[in-house]
């Protein structure tokens, strides 16, 4: 069954889909997702509307309440036929770490069911932001030192 996706149908069932899971519905948010559906984040590739209901339980079970807000610098949602990016600031959901820029990436069938999500936002700026003691910010210190070798500074 084929659903005229405006940019307006679009927009709404990506942003109900990001909000069923700060609410921590994650039944809700599957009813999102084609049976196929894939997910691409920072912790690995989850394929199927299972996985993804595994990995999303397991984000919710090991943080805390989190909290989406739109970056005012952002750009909010952007939508183009049957795809839509949806840059925003997440909330709480590494102690320690106060906003997390973040860009979810959708990619729609023609039904208006969610067959591919990619998850990006800064891991390591993320694990630099949790790192406690003087051994914990050498090693972090060190790793990004690394990555950012022959940037110009």
């Amino acid at each position: 069954m084929s659903v005229e996706l405006t940019d307006a149908k679009v927009e709404d069932i990506v942003r109900n889909f990001v909000l069923a899971i700060v609410d921590q519905d994650v039944e809700k948010g599957l009813s999102y997702l084609a049976a196929d559906a894939q997910l691409f984040a920072p912790e690995g590739a989850f394929e199927g509307k299972e996985d993804v209901g595994q990995y999303l339980n397991w984000l919710i079970d090991r943080e805390s309440k989190v909290e989406v807000v739109d970056d005012e610098e952002g750009v909010g949602v952007i939508t183009e036929g049957e795809r839509a990016s949806y840059e925003c600031l997440i909330r709480g959901l590494f102690k320690g770490v106060e906003d997390i820029a973040a860009n979810f990436v959708f990619q729609l069938r023609e039904d208006g069911k969610i067959k591919r999500i990619r998850v990006i936002y800064d891991r390591v700026g993320v694990i630099d932001d949790m790192a406690h003691g003087w051994l914990g910010r050498r090693v972090i210190g060190s790793i990004i030192r690394e990555l950012e070798e022959g940037l110009a500074g």
